[in-house]
């Protein structure tokens, strides 16, 4: 027998449109930028030595081979919250569900899975390890499901790091 699902917050539906207009940013920086962009930078900083002055394409460079060869930077609670506001794109938002039997579960040491990703991930990412890393917990988990912010995720760590 297939329990209901109880459990279970929703985002997006009530941000104003200013909230729109920063969830948009954050997307189109998101998968335009760090989806699209950061990888093609690996083929176009080579090529720009031939295709750029040369003060810009050493420039483009270092750039490309700093945030390539530099450490992991700490998460960013700002950035995750930021990043949450495209729930605003989405009509009514969305909501996360979690099983009355998962919730005596969570605590340290557990990995969210989400599936369906969704459009693009979004369902996949808003829903995912990006609400606990906002360090807000009461503000977009559900209570009976708080996810420390510590929890890992089958999440692109780009999510909440700041190039």
């Amino acid at each position: 027998m297939v329990k209901p699902l109880r459990v279970h917050n929703t985002i997006g539906p009530s941000f104003g449109l200013l909230d729109r207009i920063l969830g948009l940013a954050a997307h189109l920086a998101m998968w335009g930028g760090g989806m699209v962009l950061g990888p093609l930078c690996l083929l176009i900083a080579p090529l720009a030595l031939f295709l750029f002055p040369m003060r810009w394409a050493l420039a483009l460079i270092l750039v490309v081979a700093f945030l390539v060869l530099h450490p992991d930077l700490p998460e960013s609670p700002t950035v995750s919250r930021l990043f949450v506001r495209t729930a605003s794109l989405l009509k009514g938002g969305t909501t996360l569900w979690v099983a009355d039997d998962v919730i005596p579960h969570l605590g340290d040491g557990v990995m969210v899975c989400f599936h369906p990703h969704g459009v693009i991930p979004m369902g996949f990412t808003l829903n995912g390890a990006v609400r606990a890393k906002t360090r807000q917990p009461e503000k977009y988990l559900p209570p009976e499901a708080q996810i420390d912010h510590r929890v890992s995720g089958v999440q692109a760590p780009v999510l909440f790091r700041i190039p």
